[in-house]
């Protein structure tokens, strides 16, 4: 395959990623007024771990950006913490994947570390927002911890389900990912 192809394949399978997580991110998510719950940086974490940190950061990006866009309710202002956040849940599932190969404790690694650090930096941003009120941050603080902590189980279920669902195994970022870490799986 020439490297040109292979390029072309990786943009194309990242703006699928980048539009499946757009989607998810404005339908499914339970929101309040102070917390959010979503999921939309699974389809970020797999195209980090299946076209690595470049194209995973550029999946987050584009995602973030979009969505800053075209959301209805305008609680984005534009590029923020939360877009290197969204960035982040594709670069560092990448970055594991470059040097570690797949195995269950992988996945759990790569999302728990994942997980934590787009904790601070969205906590970040939002203490940032709130400065003025420091005592409203602190007091949401443990509901967005426990958020986070009944996610990863969750995650590195569906991650690994989707990373080694035999349905997948004639595409051939899949395919290139299973020769990478000598992951035997027949359709």
């Amino acid at each position: 395959m020439t490297k040109s192809k292979k390029i072309i394949r990786q943009v194309v399978f990242g703006a699928i990623f980048a539009s499946v997580a757009i989607i998810m991110k404005l339908f499914i998510s339970y929101e309040t007024q102070f917390f959010a719950v979503r999921i939309f940086e699974i389809p970020i974490m797999i195209a980090g771990i299946l076209l690595g940190p470049l194209y995973g950061g550029l999946v987050g990006l584009v995602t973030d950006l979009v969505y800053s866009m075209i959301n209805i309710r305008g609680l984005n202002v534009g590029p923020n913490l939360f877009t290197v956040e969204a960035m982040l849940f594709g670069i560092i599932p990448g970055i594991v994947f470059t040097f570690f190969r797949y195995k269950k404790t992988t996945i759990i690694l790569s999302t728990v570390i994942t997980l934590i650090i787009a904790f601070i930096v969205s906590s970040t941003q939002l203490f940032i927002w709130q400065y003025e009120q420091p005592a409203s941050f602190f007091a949401l603080l443990p509901y967005r911890f426990l958020v986070m902590i009944i996610k990863i189980p969750f995650e590195i279920i569906i991650l690994h389900y989707l990373i080694t669902y035999k349905g997948f195994s004639s595409i051939k970022i899949y395919q290139d990912f299973y020769q990478k870490h000598h992951i035997n799986i027949k359709a």
